[in-house]
C-alpha cells in the first residue's frame, strides 16, 4: 500500500508540471533601423542535422536596395547581410536545410539583377561566405514566388503557376520542361510535397485552388486543379 501510495505522489507531482511545449517572451530578431519583411525559417531537426538555425528575411532603407539578412538563432550573434548589391533587389528568401559538414543550408531567392525577376540559389557555407549564384529559373517571365520540397520546386512565372523535378547538386533533370499546373491569373503557389494550392482571380473574384500529387505507374503524376473556396 504504501509503494502504491508513494507511486501515486510521483505521478501527481509529474502531471502537475507542464507536459506541453511553450513560448518564450518573444524576443527582437531585426533591428528598428531598415524595413524587415518576408522572413524565412525552416528549423532542421537537431537529432539529425547538428547545424545551428538561422533566419533570412528581406531588409531594406532609404540607403540600401532590398537585401537579404540573416541571423544565427542559436547565438543571437547581429544580424548580417548575405547578399546586398547597389541597385539590385534580392527578394523571397528561402532557406533549405542540408546535411553536408561545409554547408550550413541552400538560400533560394528572387532577384532582379538581369532586369527582370529570376530565382538562384546559393550556398551559406560553413565559415559564414556564400559561393557563386546559381539560376534556378531565368527566362523572359518573371519568376517568382518560388517553393521548394522533396526534390520539387513549384514558382509563378508571369501568371502561371509551374513545376518541375530539381536536384540540389545536379539540377533539373536533362530535358525535362516545366509543367503548367494552372495559367491565367495565378499567383502566390504554396506546396508541401504532395499538395500545392494557389490564388486564381476568375472574373474579378479571388479563388483558391489546389491541385494533389501521386505516384502512379513509375512516375509522379499531377491531378488536374480543383476549387477550393471562391466565396471572394
Amino acid at each position: 500500500m504504501k509503494t502504491l501510495f508513494t507511486c501515486f505522489i510521483i505521478l501527481l507531482g509529474m502531471t502537475g508540471k507542464s507536459q506541453f511545449f511553450t513560448w518564450t517572451e518573444p524576443v527582437p530578431l531585426t533591428d528598428s533601423v531598415h524595413n524587415n519583411t518576408n522572413c524565412s525559417i525552416q528549423v532542421g531537426d537537431p537529432m539529425i542535422s547538428p547545424n545551428p538555425d538561422y533566419a533570412v528575411w528581406e531588409s531594406s532603407s532609404d540607403t540600401l536596395s532590398i537585401a537579404i539578412f540573416g541571423r544565427n538563432l542559436e547565438t543571437m550573434e547581429d544580424p548580417f547581410p548575405i547578399l546586398s548589391q547597389p541597385g539590385v533587389h534580392f527578394r523571397n528568401p528561402k532557406r533549405v536545410p542540408v546535411f553536408d559538414g561545409n554547408v550550413l543550408f541552400y538560400l533560394f531567392y528572387e532577384t532582379d539583377i538581369n532586369g527582370n525577376w529570376d530565382i538562384y540559389y546559393v550556398e551559406y557555407l560553413m565559415d559564414g561566405t556564400v559561393t557563386e549564384p546559381v539560376q534556378v529559373c531565368a527566362t523572359q517571365a518573371d519568376e517568382r514566388n518560388f517553393q521548394f520540397s522533396d526534390g520539387v520546386v513549384v514558382w509563378q512565372s508571369d501568371d502561371q503557376i509551374v513545376t518541375q523535378e530539381y536536384d540540389l547538386w545536379s539540377g533539373f533533370p536533362p530535358g525535362s520542361q516545366p509543367e503548367v499546373l494552372d495559367s491565367v491569373d495565378c499567383q502566390y503557389p504554396v506546396f508541401s510535397g504532395y499538395y500545392c494550392a494557389w490564388e486564381k482571380v476568375v472574373s474579378n473574384i479571388s479563388q483558391v485552388w489546389f491541385a494533389s500529387r501521386e505516384y502512379v505507374s513509375g512516375q509522379w503524376i499531377w491531378s488536374s486543379p480543383m476549387l477550393i473556396d471562391s466565396t471572394g
